[in-house]
């Protein structure tokens, strides 16, 4: 596979985001869209997406990470396969 380079969001370039390396991806982008800053206890985290919580649960059971969980952005249409970004 050849990296289709891209930066992570909000790392002005410094970091390549995980869909460079092709183990991430993103689920209707224009219904679950990226809030950031959004902290924890922002309630829009529970209005502003339309992937179903069984999706984001079998998904989880199958070792992919939900960009909803995010600390610091909400990001409810991203998926990826590693943590720690």
């Amino acid at each position: 596979m050849i990296p289709a380079p891209r930066a992570q969001r909000g790392s002005a370039g410094l970091v390549a985001s995980t869909h460079t390396w092709g183990i991430a991806f993103d689920l209707n982008a224009d219904t679950n869209r990226l809030i950031s800053p959004c902290d924890s206890a922002d309630p829009r985290r529970a209005t502003l997406r339309d992937v179903p919580d069984a999706w984001v649960s079998d998904a989880a059971a199958e070792g992919w990470f939900w960009g909803g969980s995010f600390k610091k952005r909400f990001d409810p249409m991203h998926f990826q396969l590693a943590t720690g970004f």
